[in-house]
């Protein structure tokens, strides 16, 4: 499911922000984006949302700001400097390059800057603020998508609502459809066979063997059972994204099976206006969580 959080926290100097973006996908991947000076809890971040958004394609960002006014920058590291002069020279050595290597070569260079050295409990404080901003972004994000969520169950519920109607004509219909087949193939037998000696009991035994193969009996039952199972999905709060996508298959199996066993024009006609609505449904079953 689709959906954007953002979050903001403060820490003593520090303010995180965070943004996080989700669209479908059936898995759960993750991409973010944040700033060197805190790639060391790049990993945590991601597992932190992958915990909380179990599936979708997701983009976070994070961005942190200095409250402190400290301008300080990192001490050079002579030794970087050095190597990297030297580096250049053999490349234009073995290049012919006559260009001269100017500062601006340099300053494109991080790894010429010594690391600032950071406490255990600026860490942790850090730490702590990129999580609260985290927490804050998802549940944002969350929010989101309950909104979209509450849509399409409203939308499933019609659907499954208009299935369950087309599915009370056919149960009508059965019954009688059942009694005209029979005569049918009665009727048509009897019109090709004139032989007396055709056993006219087991006649009857076999077209009663074959009407019975047309019953749809197990199938209803079994369509209004999943039915109940779906509508618990539904109100589930748990993530129930691939319990509803399998029982859309599962419902697409019975009536699937009664279109096969129908030999009837308004039972067909009943079949495929089902199969049209589960569509609708199967296709936003595939967003959701």
């Amino acid at each position: 499911m689709t959906g954007f959080g953002r979050g903001i926290a403060e820490e003593k100097h520090i303010r995180i922000s965070v943004e996080i973006s989700a669209v479908n996908s059936r898995y759960c991947e993750v991409y973010s984006k944040i700033p060197r000076s805190v790639s060391v809890y790049e990993s945590a971040f991601q597992n932190m949302i992958k915990k909380a958004l179990d599936r979708g394609k997701i983009n976070a960002s994070l961005q942190m700001e200095d409250l402190s006014g400290d301008l300080s920058v990192p001490p050079l590291d002579p030794g970087a400097v050095r190597a990297y002069m030297s580096r250049f020279a053999e490349l234009k050595d073995i290049t012919g390059i006559i260009e001269e290597i100017r500062l601006e070569h340099l300053i494109r260079l991080p790894e010429i800057f010594s690391a600032k050295e950071t406490s255990e409990e600026d860490a942790q404080r850090t730490w702590r603020c990129i999580e609260r901003a985290t927490q804050s972004a998802i549940q944002s994000l969350e929010a989101m998508r309950r909104t979209e969520g509450q849509v399409l169950r409203e939308d499933f519920q019609l659907r499954r609502a208009q299935i369950a109607l087309l599915l009370d004509e056919v149960e009508v219909r059965a019954p009688a459809r059942a009694i005209e087949a029979r005569q049918r193939i009665l009727d048509r037998i009897n019109q090709v066979l004139t032989d007396e000696r055709i056993d006219r009991e087991r006649l009857e035994l076999e077209v009663a063997i074959l009407v019975d193969k047309m019953d749809i009996t197990e199938e209803i039952v079994r369509l209004r059972s999943h039915f109940v199972v779906f509508d618990a999905a539904m109100d589930a709060h748990e993530p129930s994204g691939r319990k509803l996508n399998f029982l859309v298959q599962e419902l697409n199996r019975e009536i699937n099976t009664i279109g096969s066993k129908a030999n009837d024009a308004s039972i067909t006609q009943a079949v495929i206006k089902m199969k049209e609505e589960l569509e609708k449904i199967r296709e936003q079953v595939q967003n959701i969580v």
